[in-house]
């Protein structure tokens, strides 16, 4: 029962956490779609576990299959506004890092895998194929980076129809972007995309290529209205359409349009379809139905009711070496039963039959487009289809290729630009390598040299056969120039022609003490200035690195200094912690090399630590601001401390709304924006010393929009807090109503919460965190998720000693955590106190013995020092499974020692640990960071010398003040030095 409850738990966790849910067939987590980590395997079961909060699929790189049951089998969309996006490689943390053509992302129908090249109406190796490769049954579905291939509808009804994709007859709008449909077949209709409309809506379609589908008509599209008063518009817009046929399935005989067919018909239904920079190659229409004349490649029709509208365009289009029937090989559009369309238009395109059956045209080019070749339809400089097309419907700022879709500033006609015949592009790119690709047809030699330098200083690599190369070993925050041998683009540098430049990622450097150029470039070249830092980030920022030292924020421009923060972008990833010499992330000690986000713009705070101090009256009011529509936010390495949240607060539904009676550490505020969300987590960080009238440390605001705010902590300490309002030092709010959804959750793992104060008189409030589900507007208990994993509460002071509180609580859990000694024996209070929204709490020590806690002294090592000693109840007391990715306990130590984890923030080690010994750090190990040696530096005699990994497991020992680690693995380990006094020291150290 207790593994059923936890499940549940954690599946409403997993939603409300975040809006994406993943998916990678190589992933090893726990399948359950919350990150790439975990994400799912199954995209089937990614799919049916859509819900409200979360609509959006991301998919890796790889082959997917339907669920092998039969030609039934098929991944089935039927939730509205669904989004699936493929192209990932299973790292990004945004879309637009993601690249669909390097990470191909493949649904197959070919369910056996066992497939051969022949693309057939009946092929017995495709016999028992999927019917339908993707089902959609919702409105407003996105499908965007995938390759759908060899679907094969071959059954009866509408098991014939829509083999690649068959979206419902009752839904509205469909949006396709940078797919690939190929080898697809179906018996009857669109072995691409069957849509049939039969209420109002549109059909997108950009960046995608249809290559090598049959069937016996509408090939590539069948889009058609079948009721009354139906409006629809078609948009397809840069796409390929190449060697699609329609044609005779020996009795049944083939309609019309290769690259798809566009119907309306019914009283009073239209249809609106523009073809814009369009390339149709190679499709085959040789039907022999007699019942259809003048027929090609792309089908219209409607009824011969004057109440019945087909309006079409086509504009910057290539058609080429298409065959039709009815005495055209190239025929562009075709009349079907019926009279002309109402509107038939053609303009700035090409086509060998000169648009025979469009009525309205102007700008038509007849000659060969010249193309690159048989096989690729980019085009060659001396193409007529160059800089022919008109800007007036440009609607995308790229072409098929991802390159430009404008150069010499007028559109070319089809799906390609051309640019560069040689079609280099870098991507991929790291803080030290990068990828380049081009045309396949060419074998160059390649140079890298960085930007401004002469190419006599670059580096040369000779006879690419591949159209691939891979730099590697380059130097962050640095930009270089691409040469090839071949005459690509622009004037011969010595026999080089420059091709590409680009900038690899890296860091930022801050350091307030740095002397250099202060561009943030290197430690030596620091950014003095957190802001400065901040405001430059740039899409090739990998992460912000801070050197010890206390920074403040600036009051440049403010009539108010207390309104100074720091106002956290969006994707900022800020590590503190640093000595201002560090190479990788791995090497900083923020124990060590203390850094200090403060806001004592005075430095003149003293001992008093309530928000009524007079010398606290100059504090910013928030140190850390996190404003707007956030994600990507790791904040990791510092202390925050000196915020006091004094001020007044606004609920106005302005973009000025503010609340400065809260937060006086991080204040989260969506600012009224409709569906805002933020997302940010906190690592490795002191918050002590902040104040507020209201609230002390955090507090989220989310006014009166549609919101969700996600703030969570790992491996932080909270001390030394004080409050004055009614709730607490942490105040989770979530309100919901009627009309408004407007949500938080917070997760608190390996966090220590002592000498916090909250003088609120309410009794509902507490010290350190209050979780509040305010449903006052008429909405649901759904709208506050809060958890503490391995916490530790001790020595706060707050009302009738509550440290936590929990009200209307069902979505917050409790585990592995200690709350004791903190005034009195109710440290977790709970609101109500039996019912439906209780709390869920397990393995825990709490004083009193509240929501089944074990009311036990967990016998901390002193008043001051919370690790356990050797005789604890909470050493082995806790529940692994519990614990998600998290390895280190607060002291960077193993979390799990003896197979079991401990309770609270603290992992006892009796091999680290031992009340026999007297400790002494009078010692330094160097280098640190080492390769192969490691020295010890002490004036003490030393008896023995130990080195661990971080679970705890023996590497090395010795009794020499140097041990050799050349054998050890890279990564962070502990060396425990022993005296002949007894005394013992600990130090971390890295192996390279």
């Amino acid at each position: 029962m207790r593994a059923i409850l936890l499940l549940l738990i954690t599946s409403i966790c997993s939603l409300v956490q975040g809006q994406t849910i993943y998916v990678n067939h190589a992933a090893t987590g726990a399948n359950n779609g919350t990150s790439w980590t975990d994400a799912y395997v199954d995209l089937q079961v990614a799919l049916n576990s859509i819900a409200s909060s979360n609509r959006t699929v991301w998919i890796a790189g790889g082959t997917y299959r339907p669920a092998n049951t039969g030609v039934n089998a098929t991944f089935l969309i039927d939730d509205a506004n669904t989004a699936v996006y493929g192209g990932f490689n299973g790292t990004e943390t945004q879309l637009s890092e993601r690249d669909w053509i390097a990470n191909p992302t493949i649904l197959s129908g070919d369910l056996l895998a066992n497939d051969n090249a022949t693309v057939a109406f009946s092929n017995t190796t495709r016999n028992d194929n999927s019917q339908h490769l993707m089902v959609i049954n919702a409105n407003n579905a996105i499908v965007d980076g995938l390759i759908l291939s060899d679907g094969h509808a071959n059954g009866v009804g509408v098991h014939s129809s829509g083999a690649a994709l068959y979206r419902g007859d009752t839904f509205g709008s469909l949006t396709i972007r940078n797919c690939e449909f190929k080898n697809n077949v179906s018996l009857n209709a669109a072995a691409g995309v069957h849509a049939r409309f039969d209420v109002s809506g549109f059909l997108l379609v950009e960046n995608t290529k249809f290559i090598n589908n049959l069937a016996t008509y509408a090939t590539s599209f069948y889009q058609y209205t079948n009721v009354a008063n139906v409006s629809v518009n078609v948009d397809i817009r840069n796409s390929l359409f190449e060697n699609n046929k329609a044609i005779d399935n020996g009795a049944t005989k083939g309609y019309a349009g290769s690259a798809g067919w566009f119907r309306a018909y019914s009283a009073g239904s239209t249809v609106n379809a523009n073809f814009v920079n369009n390339t149709y190659v190679n499709n085959v229409d040789s039907g022999t139905n007699s019942f259809v004349v003048n027929r090609g490649t792309i089908g219209l029709s409607k009824n011969g009711s004057a109440a019945v509208y087909l309006n079409s365009s086509i504009y910057n289009c290539i058609f080429w070496n298409n065959t039709g029937v009815g005495g055209a090989t190239s025929m562009a559009v075709n009349n079907i039963l019926d009279a002309f369309p109402t509107i038939l238009s053609a303009y700035n395109s090409l086509d060998s039959d000169n648009f025979s059956a469009v009525p309205t045209k102007s700008n038509i080019v007849t000659a060969n487009p010249l193309f690159v070749s048989t096989s690729d339809f980019q085009l060659t400089n001396a193409s007529p289809a160059k800089d022919t097309g008109d800007n007036t419907y440009l609607s995308l700022t790229t072409d098929l290729n991802n390159n430009p879709r404008i150069v010499n500033t007028t559109i070319d006609m089809g799906a390609y630009e051309n640019g560069d015949l040689c079609a280099f592009q870098v991507s991929s790119i790291t803080d030290n390598s990068a990828i380049a690709t081009w045309n396949p047809s060419i074998t160059t030699d390649l140079l890298y040299v960085l930007s401004g330098q002469s190419i006599s200083n670059g580096t040369v690599v000779n006879g690419i056969l591949s159209n691939t190369f891979t730099f590697t070993n380059l130097t962050p925050n640095t930009s270089y120039d691409v040469y090839t041998s071949e005459a690509c683009s622009g004037n011969s540098n010595s026999g080089w022609y420059l091709v590409s430049t680009f900038t690899t990622k890296g860091p930022i450097y801050v350091n307030y003490a740095a002397t250099g150029l202060n561009d943030g470039s290197s430690w030596t070249n620091a950014y003095t200035s957190l802001e400065d830092a901040l405001q430059n980030m740039t899409s090739n920022t990998i992460d912000i690195r801070v050197a010890q030292g206390i920074y403040k924020p600036s009051t440049s421009g403010l009539a108010d200094s207390k309104k100074a923060t720091f106002l956290i972008p969006t994707n900022a990833k800020i590590y503190g912690g640093f000595n201002g010499t560090e190479t990788t992330l791995t090497q900083r000690d923020p124990k060590t090399n203390i850094t200090i986000l403060s806001g004592d713009l005075n430095d003149n705070d003293n001992s008093s630590i309530v928000y009524s101090n007079g010398l606290r009256g100059d504090n910013v009011f928030h140190v850390i601001t996190l404003k707007g529509s956030l994600a990507g936010i790791v904040i990791d390495g510092f202390t925050i401390s000196g915020g006091n949240a004094n001020g007044s607060y606004s609920y106005t539904s302005g973009a000025n709304s503010y609340d400065d009676t809260r937060g006086g550490a991080i204040c989260a505020i969506t600012d009224n924006a409709t569906d805002y969300s933020i997302y940010a987590e906190f690592k490795n960080c002191i918050l002590e010393k902040n104040t507020g009238s209201d609230v002390g440390v955090y507090s989220q605001f989310t006014l009166l929009s549609n919101s969700y705010i996600s703030v969570n902590f790992e491996s932080c300490i909270f001390r030394n807090n004080q409050s004055s309002g009614s709730f607490s030092n942490i105040f989770l709010q979530g309100r919901g109503s009627n009309t408004l959804n407007q949500r938080v959750s917070s997760y608190f793992t390996n966090c220590l919460f002592h000498n916090n104060v909250s003088n609120g008189s309410s009794n509902q409030g507490a010290s350190c965190i209050v979780t509040y589900q305010n449903t006052t507007a008429g909405g649901s208990y759904t709208t506050a998720y809060s958890g503490m994993t391995n916490c530790t509460f001790t020595n706060n002071t707050g009302p009738s000693g509550h440290a936590v509180s929990v009200i209307y609580g069902s979505n917050t859990t409790i585990v592995n955590s200690i709350l004791y000694n903190n005034g009195n024996t109710t440290p977790l209070y709970v609101f109500p106190s039996s019912g439906s929204i209780m709390p869920s709490g397990f393995n825990n020590i709490i004083q009193g013995g509240t929501l089944g806690g074990t009311n036990s002294d967990p016998l901390f090592v002193s008043s001051s020092d919370f690790q356990l000693t050797s005789s604890s109840p909470a050493i082995n007391a806790g529940n692994n499974s519990y614990l998600g990715a998290v390895t280190t306990d607060l002291n960077g130590n193993a979390r799990v020692v003896n197979g079991t984890v401990d309770l609270g923030a603290y992992e006892f080690d009796a091999a680290l640990t031992s009340t026999t010994f007297t400790s002494f750090r009078d010692f330094e190990v160097y280098p640190n960071p080492t390769s192969s040696l490691l020295h010890i530096n002490t004036d003490e005699e030393i008896s023995a010398v130990a080195i661990y990994s971080l679970d705890g497991k023996l590497v090395i020992e010795t009794k020499e003040n140097k041990a050799d680690v050349s054998n050890l693995q890279s990564g962070l380990y502990i060396i425990k030095v022993t005296t002949i006094q007894n005394e013992v020291g600990t130090k971390k150290f890295v192996k390279r």
